[in-house]
């Protein structure tokens, strides 16, 4: 079984993708498949490379995806390669938002969409005037936004103002993990940005910290973390490959302003997700809103 999965991995190297061509490793028995999440490919396989037959269609759902061959027979070679399927841009914005929707990125609750209720309000904790302002600009460029939903704004209130739902810190990255000692959540390491969020049984966020560091963030990267950390608290919490340009894309640590999409998105949350919905039935309402795209 293991040499007969050796020799496929040889023929996906060079196998084209729309995106970019996946790279295949073998492990426990499975491919390994490392490609562009959501792309869709037919796996075709071959006992002798003269004649290919259809074995599956996968959609990757992540980044790395293991695959099985549960047909295999009693050849003693089999073949494999890969044929990508065209992607329709409504699907990839479906794929797109439901990556953002369902969960937080650290600590999450699985599947499940979690928003607040009613419009937050927000104070800044440390930083300079400077540092103040830039957050003040975010609210003011979210608010654009949410103006046209049903949670109409966040509400800034003084600075230091512990009655705050949502509390922003400015402070030393060092200083991050004592933070959160003292807010009772969970600090990963190495983020320069950072936001959590705590909500009730049905999933209506109630509290919510942004941590900035001082030390590491200043000019157009303190203007990119302010708004996606406090964009990311309204329960739009995951980052995605897709889409450069927009605030939540994974890999794009320069934009400063919500993209037409991300507008479209934060909008969609709150005048249709209700908190605690969960996957199948956000899904549904996703292909209604998005069908004309």
């Amino acid at each position: 079984m293991k040499n007969l999965l050796i020799i496929a991995i040889a023929l996906l190297f060079g196998v084209k993708n729309t995106f970019a061509d996946p790279k295949i490793a073998y492990g426990s028995d499975k491919l390994i498949i490392h490609a562009d999440v959501g792309l869709n490919y037919e796996i075709l396989f071959s006992p002798d490379l003269s004649s290919w037959h259809y074995l599956d269609t996968v959609t990757l759902e992540k980044s790395m995806q293991h695959y099985i061959d549960e047909t295999i027979g009693e050849e003693l070679i089999r073949f494999y390669k890969f044929r990508s399927l065209p992607v329709k841009s409504t699907d990839k914005v479906i794929r797109w938002a439901q990556q953002i929707t369902l969960g937080p990125e650290f600590g999450g609750a699985g599947q499940i969409c979690s928003l607040w209720a009613k419009s937050p309000s927000l104070s800044v904790f440390g930083g300079t005037t400077k540092e103040y302002k830039v957050v003040l600009d975010t609210i003011t460029h979210l608010n654009e936004t949410l103006s046209d939903t049903r949670l109409k704004r966040i509400n800034m209130l003084s600075r230091n103002n512990s009655a705050a739902k949502i509390r922003v810190y400015f402070s030393p990255l060092e200083e991050f993990p004592k933070i959160a000692k003292k807010h009772n959540f969970t600090y990963v390491k190495n983020n320069w940005g950072y936001f959590w969020t705590f909500w009730n049984s049905r999933h209506e966020i109630n509290r919510a910290y942004v941590l900035l560091a001082t030390d590491k963030l200043e000019g157009g990267m303190l203007n990119h973390f302010a708004l996606e950390e406090i964009t990311q608290i309204l329960g739009l919490s995951n980052d995605s490959p897709f889409f450069q340009g927009s605030i939540f894309h994974s890999g794009d640590g320069k934009t400063e302003k919500l993209s037409e999409l991300d507008i479209k998105l934060v909008k969609f949350a709150y005048n249709y997700i209700t908190p605690g919905m969960q996957k199948r039935e956000l899904l549904e309402l996703m292909l209604k809103y998005w069908a004309d795209d």
